[in-house]
């Protein structure tokens, strides 16, 4: 009896493959709908190459339904032993259904990633995670929270499965993320906050960044800021700038609000640069017409602030004046006697 079974499964999922394999748009859902729960019973491996080759074609349709249904299959596919080298074929494709306009393709594909990711030799993971790194932060303001989350948990698993690497490319795609991670610990969704803040962590000790590390460990948001900026050098600090600038783009006050103040502790540690601190108020100056009030008063008043720091820092003597007036004053009361 049980060989009857299997039998008219293995037929069932041939008849499904061959209706696939014509293209036949009046089939093609059912049939994908129905090997897709095939595919979950034991005995089916025969079909999970030819599944996998007809993915590529299937992902790319022009049906969001029809996506949604190649990667519940693929999904089932991922979990089984002997895929990982299949799975690597449909990499390009997966990392295109990232952009793609429909919410629910992308919170299925980031989730098959995950999964690949746990599931795959490390070959395959570290080809993938090297892709991620620069395929997830555009997600990380993504409208729909949940892709926020799961963008931020992902990158997250990235961090993980490269932490043994010390490529030079990957370190600079991670610096890349710090500041926008940054402003998002500030999120209105709770949840996606504390996942940024676990993610600006995983990337702290990727980088070995010890004091932010110890900073973000023991929850002073507060610091974060000075804590990054302290001590790192001039270009550096102009990077961190130009992060915060895709920051201030964010649907969200909050987020709009970090990045303003980012930008003004920024300031403050140019100081003297004039050309970086003209790239600060020219983007201050932007959102002085933000559509927040909130926003837009704390961008005045950090344009106000550092400028007030600026005069009063060109008005000061310089420490040669200073001590070229000590000097004057020294030696016109020797020559007094």
């Amino acid at each position: 009896m049980r060989g009857m079974w299997r039998s008219s499964l293995y037929h069932m999922a041939q008849r499904l493959v061959e209706l696939l394999s014509r293209e036949q748009p009046r089939w093609e859902a059912p049939a994908m709908a129905l090997l897709a729960e095939l595919l979950a019973y034991p005995d089916m491996n025969a079909w999970d190459e030819r599944v996998v080759q007809l993915a590529p074609r299937y992902l790319g349709s022009k049906s969001s339904v029809m996506r949604c249904l190649v990667l519940r299959a693929l999904s089932t596919l991922c979990h089984k032993p002997a895929m990982d080298e299949m799975m690597q074929i449909l990499q390009r494709r997966l990392m295109e259904l990232l952009g793609d306009a429909d919410e629910e393709v992308v919170v299925m594909t980031l989730n098959l990633l995950s999964n690949i990711l746990h599931n795959c030799n490390t070959r395959v993971v570290n080809v993938m995670a090297r892709e991620l790194t620069w395929r997830l932060p555009p997600l990380f303001h993504h409208d729909i929270i949940h892709v926020r989350l799961l963008s931020l948990q992902l990158f997250q698993h990235t961090m993980e499965a490269l932490k043994k690497e010390e490529s030079k490319l990957l370190k600079a795609q991670v610096h890349q993320n710090l500041v926008p991670l940054l402003c998002l610990l500030h999120e209105e969704s709770q949840e996606v906050a504390e996942a940024s803040r676990v993610t600006l962590l995983r990337a702290a000790t990727f980088l070995k960044k010890r004091r932010l590390r110890q900073v973000l460990e023991k929850c002073k948001l507060w610091a974060v800021d000075e804590c990054l900026l302290s001590q790192c050098s001039s270009s550096r600090a102009v990077q961190y700038v130009q992060q915060a600038l895709w920051c201030l783009y964010s649907p969200q006050q909050p987020v709009r609000e970090a990045a303003v103040r980012f930008l003004g502790i920024a300031g403050q540690h140019l100081r003297g640069q004039e050309k970086e601190l003209q790239l600060i108020h020219r983007a201050l100056q932007l959102v002085t017409d933000d559509v927040n009030l909130s926003v837009a008063n704390l961008a005045v008043q950090t344009q106000l602030s550092l400028r007030a720091a600026e005069e009063a820092a060109s008005s000061r003597p310089s420490l040669r004046e200073r001590l070229c007036r000590a000097w004057r004053g020294w030696a016109a009361s020797w020559a007094r006697g």
